[in-house]
């Protein structure tokens, strides 16, 4: 025949049952807290990111244009310098 349980035993696993739904919600919480800690910083980071795209565009071009210069003869004298 199958125990029965006793008062204690149903008190200790309501206990036990109240503490895993406070982790959960604890998890639920640390879950959203990094989530919205996401969509803060991924929009930095893409800005980020262009901002670095453009400056290796801006270098590049900036080099190609210092080397087209030096193989140029200047036409007044007047030397022009591009740096950055």
């Amino acid at each position: 025949m199958a125990k029965q349980a006793t008062a204690s035993e149903v008190q200790l696993l309501n206990q036990k049952m109240d503490l895993i739904l406070e982790e959960l919600k604890d998890q639920k919480r640390r879950q959203e807290g990094l989530e919205e800690l996401k969509n803060d910083v991924l929009p930095i980071a893409n800005h980020l990111v262009n901002l670095t795209i453009i400056g290796t565009r801006a270098t590049r071009l900036s080099h190609r244009v210092q080397a087209t210069l030096r193989t140029q003869q200047p036409h007044s004298g007047l030397a022009l310098r591009f740096d950055m």
